[in-house]
C-alpha cells in the first residue's frame, strides 16, 4: 500500500470538515474541530512539507472565509500560529526520515504532542498580544485533550512504525 494514500485520506477529511464546519458552524461538534487541528499537525510531520502545505490549503480558505465574515481578525492569528507549526514540523520531517522506525515513532509523537498544545498557546498569545484576550489552560487544551488527539496519535505511530520508510522508496532486496 502507498503510504501517501493516508495523507490524501487526512486531507480529504481535512477539506470535509472545512467545509462543512464552514457550512454548518452551529451544527460542528467540537471534536471535528479537533481532528482538523490534529490532522494539520499530523500531515507535515509525517509526509513533509509539501503535503503538509497541500493540507493547509482548505484551513487557508477556511480561515479567510471567517475573516471576511466576522470582520475580525482572530483566524488570521490562528492561520499564522497554524502557519508556523506547519512549516517548522516540514522541516523537521525531513531530519526524522532519516531515523529509525521506532525512534522516528518516538520523536514524532513527542513533536505532535508538543505542537498540539504549542499552536494553541501561540494563537492565544497572538491574541493576547493583539486582542488584549486573555487565556487559560482550558482554551489550550482543547485539542490535546480531545479523543482526537489519541485517535491521530495513533495514525500517527501506525504511519511511522508500519512502514520502513514513508518515502515511496524501494527497499533494498524487495523486487
Amino acid at each position: 500500500m502507498n503510504i501517501k494514500v493516508v495523507a490524501y485520506f487526512l486531507i480529504i477529511v481535512e477539506l470535509g470538515i472545512q467545509v462543512f464546519g464552514g457550512l454548518f458552524s452551529d451544527q460542528t461538534p467540537e471534536v471535528a474541530y479537533a481532528f482538523a487541528n490534529a490532522i494539520l499537525i499530523l500531515v507535515p510531520l509525517v509526509f513533509g512539507i509539501k503535503l503538509g502545505l497541500v493540507c493547509m490549503v482548505p484551513f487557508v480558505a477556511s480561515e479567510i472565509f471567517w475573516f471576511f465574515k466576522l470582520q475580525a481578525v482572530g483566524p488570521l492569528l490562528h492561520l499564522i500560529s497554524f502557519a508556523v507549526a506547519v512549516m517548522i514540523l516540514g522541516f523537521a520531517n525531513r531530519k526524522i526520515m532519516q531515523m529509525p522506525r521506532l525512534k522516528r515513532a518516538v520523536i514524532s509523537g513527542v513533536l505532535f504532542e508538543l505542537f498540539l498544545i504549542g499552536e494553541e498557546a501561540l494563537y492565544y498569545g497572538l491574541r493576547m498580544l493583539f486582542l488584549q484576550k486573555s487565556f487559560g489552560w482550558d482554551d489550550i487544551s482543547g485539542t490535546f485533550l480531545s479523543p482526537a488527539n489519541v485517535v491521530m496519535l495513533i495514525v500517527l505511530i501506525l504511519c511511522c512504525v508500519g512502514y520502513s520508510g514513508l518515502k515511496d522508496e524501494k527497499q533494498p532486496g524487495a523486487e
